[in-house]
């Protein structure tokens, strides 16, 4: 028997869950947390070079790859509209995330560092269906 897990990933980390639970059909996972991942890319990407950020350039193969496949687990994803990394910051605002939570403070880092926002993932990997009691 295969006991279900949380997973939390912060930015890239996001789409790397996406991708691992993708290729990894048969992991069970209870509930997922997105904090500030660019699920429709980042034009911030196109500044650097590297592979990792060219696949998360919007209109990527791998972002395309990546909405088009399914995904029915319980997430909360964070977002801030003003967001400096994901540009622009409603790529964060995923619409199969079951909570979708704006962050208010415009900082990419601060869903790290918010304890408001701490409280919220944790109701929510808790069991409560919006994140809130």
């Amino acid at each position: 028997m295969k006991t279900p897990v949380n997973l939390i990933g912060y930015s890239m980390g996001g789409l790397v869950i996406r991708e691992a639970v993708r290729l990894a059909a048969g992991v069970s996972v209870r509930r997922a947390v997105f904090l500030h991942s660019p699920h429709n890319g980042s034009l911030a990407a196109g500044l650097f070079p590297l592979t990792a950020c060219r696949e998360m350039r919007p209109g990527s193969r791998f972002l395309a790859r990546l909405n088009a496949s399914t995904w029915d687990i319980p997430t909360l994803a964070t977002w801030c509209l003003l967001d400096g990394v994901v540009v622009p910051g409603s790529s964060a605002c995923w619409k199969n995330a079951t909570v979708r939570l704006m962050s208010p403070v415009p900082a990419h880092a601060w869903p790290v560092i918010s304890p408001g926002i701490h409280e919220a993932v944790v109701r929510f990997l808790m069991g409560s269906p919006t994140g809130d009691e």
